[in-house]
């Protein structure tokens, strides 16, 4: 709009201007891969609380905490489960340091100060992993889990059988979402990748009996967005890769094609 009113020679330009689309449709969407992230949640949540309500368990709410959490929080990658490792070992190593302070260190703690002092170093370790996207996982459980297992309260309130159930329910949580989602929801990158390929080699044929205009141009804006989401897929096949590739190449010709037809009508 704006370059068309400085070739028209217009000095007036508005002072805001409306989105083509406003619900950003065009957008790339697959689907198939949502319903089957909200049905692993479902089933997740669904295990996780009917274990807590049919058994009982006291500190059960912290199993079902864990498994909707888990269940949602990673159901944007194409494959959660080692990430979900990461989460159960993270939980050990966080239950550990919770003993260690619970039993160790609380006991001798009289100030607001000294509780500040002795919690520093574990926290800021954690949040310090929070910056590198490699450790981010690290950093995350230990720093969410170790407060929640720590239960702090106005005054020193801890014993063995809450320490051990909280521990328990917490990495069962995560365990029962790394089962679910490892049946229901995880797909390798070579999997993800081709169910974008079959949507953009759909998504060329609807653009080659589009009209070079507004819809084409919001028809683009899918594919090229697309062709985005395939180049962070980290996939080790050959032809797949060749064929990520040649995508933006097709982008490119459907463009002229469209282009060439505008002119010959």
């Amino acid at each position: 709009l704006l370059w068309g009113l400085i070739q028209a020679g217009e000095k007036n330009i508005p002072e805001s201007i409306t989105p083509i689309t406003t619900t950003y449709p065009s957008l790339h969407r697959d689907y198939g891969v949502a319903v089957r992230g909200g049905v692993s949640a479902f089933l997740i949540t669904l295990i996780v609380c009917a274990l807590w309500i049919l058994s009982g368990w006291r500190m059960g709410f912290m199993m079902a905490q864990m498994g909707a959490v888990t269940a949602c929080i990673l159901t944007a990658l194409d494959n959660p489960v080692p990430v979900l490792r990461i989460f159960i070992w993270g939980s050990l190593v966080s239950a550990g340091l919770v003993f260690v302070y619970a039993f160790g260190i609380f006991p001798h703690i009289t100030a607001f100060w000294e509780l500040a002092l002795v919690l520093l170093p574990m926290f800021l370790f954690s949040v310090s992993m929070m910056a590198n996207p490699s450790l981010m996982p690290v950093g995350m459980v230990l720093g969410i889990n170790t407060m929640m297992g720590l239960n702090l309260r106005n005054s020193y309130n801890m014993d063995a059988v809450t320490y051990f159930d909280s521990s328990f329910a917490m990495i069962l949580g995560v365990l029962v979402s790394l089962i679910v989602i490892y049946f229901v929801r995880a797909m390798s990158p070579e999997t993800s990748a081709t169910r974008i390929l079959a949507l953009h080699s759909k998504a060329m044929r609807q653009a080659l009996v589009l009209p070079y205009g507004t819809q084409f141009r919001i028809h683009l804006r899918s594919m090229l967005d697309r062709i985005g989401v395939l180049n962070t897929k980290m996939v080790q096949s050959s032809e797949i890769r060749s064929s990520i590739n040649a995508a933006l190449v097709e982008c490119s010709a459907i463009v002229d094609l469209s282009r060439l037809q505008e002119l010959a009508g």
